[in-house]
């Protein structure tokens, strides 16, 4: 009778432990994860993996990867995110093509359709370079998790141009 009653207890002891150790696993796993240095990571932005939706704007994002020194790497971070937005603002420019041929007729460059061609691209490139000169950063995100081995993290840079 006392092995019968002994089994028992030893079941429920069982029991109890494994609720305790998926209580601790689960708690573990909800904490907030944190560096090789116990620093706890900054939370990454929504806007990171996917662009604001704006009617009133254009966004785009830049990254840098980690540098010696952190403005350097905050820096580039500004210029990728408006490069970033002149490559999407080109596809976006109309271009008038009386501009384009009074540019050819200025110029004195004969009128074929790979010079125009080209005077095109210059002149979109040219007008999204204007642009984007007016664009704005909204936010930045240093990623203070995925550390370089010297301990440094990357930027990403939140850019916008009205529109």
């Amino acid at each position: 009778m006392i092995l019968g009653f002994g089994g028992g207890i030893m079941k429920y002891l069982i029991f109890i432990f494994t609720i305790f150790g998926f209580m601790f696993i689960s708690s573990c796993s909800s904490s907030q994860m944190v560096d090789r240095y116990g620093v706890k990571c900054n939370p990454v932005p929504s806007w990171v993996k996917e662009l604001p939706d704006s009617g009133s704007r254009i966004y785009a994002v830049g990254y840098a990867m980690p540098d010696t020194f952190p403005e350097r790497s905050l820096e580039a971070a500004k210029l990728n995110a408006r490069l970033e937005l002149a490559r999407t603002i080109q596809t976006k420019i109309k271009v008038d093509t009386r501009l384009v041929d009074m540019y050819i007729k200025k110029n004195g460059i004969e009128n074929n359709e790979k010079n125009r061609t080209t005077v095109i691209r210059n002149l979109v490139e040219e007008k999204a370079v204007k642009m984007v000169k007016n664009s704005k950063i909204e936010a930045v995100f240093y990623d203070n998790c995925n550390l370089n081995q010297r301990g440094e993290g990357a930027y990403y840079v939140l850019a916008y141009l009205s529109r």
